[in-house]
């Protein structure tokens, strides 16, 4: 019962990392411009991060996940 508790908790603080992530990036695509879009340049992909391979320790205490340039 207690672990069930802290997987909920440790998918809640993935999902959440997701949202802020993705809020933050919304953000500040909406100040860099308000009109004219620009062309894509090799430094934006660079900045791009994806969160992969999550996992909760069996006992529930830690999660572990890579956060990773996406190639």
């Amino acid at each position: 019962m207690k672990t069930r508790k802290l997987q909920r908790r440790g998918v809640s603080i993935i999902c959440l990392v997701a949202l802020l992530a993705t809020a933050l990036v919304n953000g500040l695509a909406q100040d860099r411009g308000s009109g004219t879009k620009r062309s894509l340049t090799h430094q934006d992909y660079d900045s791009w991060r994806s969160i992969q391979a999550p996992q909760i320790s069996r006992d529930g205490k830690f999660i572990a996940y890579a956060f990773m340039a996406q190639v």
